[in-house]
């Protein structure tokens, strides 16, 4: 599961019965037609919340859900069609189903189609199309969709113009919705001063926030920041902090960064080793050849 999944699976789990007795009411309130409920005993089945996981029933209780209007009902349907969790694997089932959700204000559902146009999932690949799902994500309080409709703006990706204003208001408004990846992004604009002041100390503490929201490249700027003593105090066992806080959150350019630090800093192999593996598990295909040759 990628980290965006994690964060969007760690949202909902927010809104579980906490408990057999709140499920049990749950359960009572959805034979009475509070459609909510019935979405809620769903995903305590799909994610094993005071229950065994079972998938049978969760897409029962979902589609309960979904059919009786509830749109985050039927985003969670949505993503079990489009990952075949409990169902058949139907990408053009989970379409329907993201359209139906996001247009009752589902912003998960809004986001998983931006993806899906974006890498041609089910559909044609359309950057254009992704831009607009991922920005009607933002506008329904998704702080992930606004970063992506951020990231358009700022590289100029489909029809979008490069507009580092737009960029910058989209990231901060991501980065207040608690998406970290807003928070840093924001602070790599005011670091080069594009759209916004040239602002080191802002970019710092944007950086900061950024880690402290679970974003690896917010802990991975400062890391580097504190093993060259840029704009903040040159020190290796504070950069090697940063470095590690920036792998344990699965970035590989961090995992790397902290496996280079380990060698140059401790000449500790294992840990090195063992950094480079997880940035090679998350796709740094330098890390792999890092910790192959450890092994060797």
């Amino acid at each position: 599961m990628g980290r965006m999944r994690m964060v969007s699976a760690l949202l909902l789990l927010l809104a579980l019965p906490a408990s057999a007795g709140s499920l049990d009411r749950a359960k009572e309130e959805c034979k009475a037609g509070n459609m909510s409920a019935c979405g809620l005993v769903g995903r305590s089945y799909q994610h094993g919340l005071g229950v065994p996981i079972d998938y049978r029933f969760a897409i029962r209780y979902l589609r309960k859900a979904c059919d009786g209007g509830d749109a985050v009902g039927c985003a969670e349907l949505g993503v079990a069609y489009r990952n075949g969790i409990g169902v058949v694997l139907d990408r053009t089932m989970a379409i329907e189903l993201f359209l139906v959700a996001c247009k009752g204000k589902s912003a998960i559902a809004c986001r998983e189609l931006g993806d899906m146009f974006t890498i041609g999932e089910g559909v044609p690949l359309d950057p254009s199309g992704a831009y607009l799902w991922y920005d009607q994500a933002c506008t329904n309080g998704d702080g992930e969709g606004c970063f992506r409709a951020g990231v358009h703006h700022e590289l100029g990706h489909g029809a979008q113009i490069v507009d580092y204003k737009e960029a910058a208001y989209l990231y901060r408004t991501g980065c207040e919705l608690g998406e970290g990846q807003g928070c840093t992004a924001l602070g790599k604009l005011h670091e080069r001063g594009d759209g916004v002041e040239k602002d080191e100390a802002a970019a710092i503490k944007l950086f900061r926030e950024g880690c402290d929201k679970a974003d690896g490249g917010g802990c991975l700027a400062m890391g580097v920041r504190h093993a060259r003593g840029s704009g903040v105090p040159k020190d290796s066992q504070m950069a090697g902090t940063w470095l590690e806080k920036s792998c344990a959150v699965g970035d590989p350019r961090g995992c790397r960064a902290y496996g280079e630090h380990l060698i140059k800093t401790v000449e500790d192999g294992s840990s090195a080793r063992t950094a480079f593996n997880k940035g090679c598990e998350n796709g740094d295909a330098v890390s792999c050849k890092k910790a192959r040759k450890l092994t060797d």
